[in-house]
């Protein structure tokens, strides 16, 4: 078991927002919590939110977001939309609220895209700044 969960740690991310769940904010967010309080918390990653829910994430999670084990924060992917330079705004604007008082209790620090094409996931890459790890993805029937 040492092996796979040294190659699965964290590897699996909770997108319970989203088809087949599609459950509302603050289902997904209690799941979320309760799935880090149980033994398979070593495989869970971060919480999947589209950046135009953020705010809905912060009223559903109201004082909940404990650090995880270790004082981790709660991690977050952040789904970015047509207007990546505003969702990424609203992700800077996320991460300084909660780093205000200190080591933050919840931190955005990846961001997933769509693009059109091959030149638009690298032009969207460029405009991403180096502190968000990022995900684009393109359609399979390109090149």
């Amino acid at each position: 078991m040492t092996a796979i969960r040294a190659l699965l740690a964290g590897s699996i991310d909770y997108a319970g927002l989203f088809p087949p769940a599609g459950l509302d904010m603050s289902e997904a967010v209690g799941n979320y919590a309760g799935y880090l309080e149980g033994e398979a918390r070593w495989a869970l990653g971060r919480l999947v939110v589209p950046a135009d829910r953020l705010r809905e994430f912060e009223d559903a999670a109201g004082t909940r977001p404990p650090p995880r084990p270790a004082g981790e924060p709660w991690r977050l992917s952040v789904l970015l939309g047509s207007d990546a330079a505003a969702d990424v705004r609203l992700v800077d604007d996320f991460n300084c609220r909660h780093a205000a008082g200190g080591a933050p209790a919840v931190l955005a620090d990846m961001v997933e895209a769509k693009a059109a094409s091959p030149e638009a996931a690298s032009a969207l890459l460029a405009a991403i700044p180096p502190h968000l790890q990022c995900y684009v993805e393109v359609p399979a029937d390109t090149d």
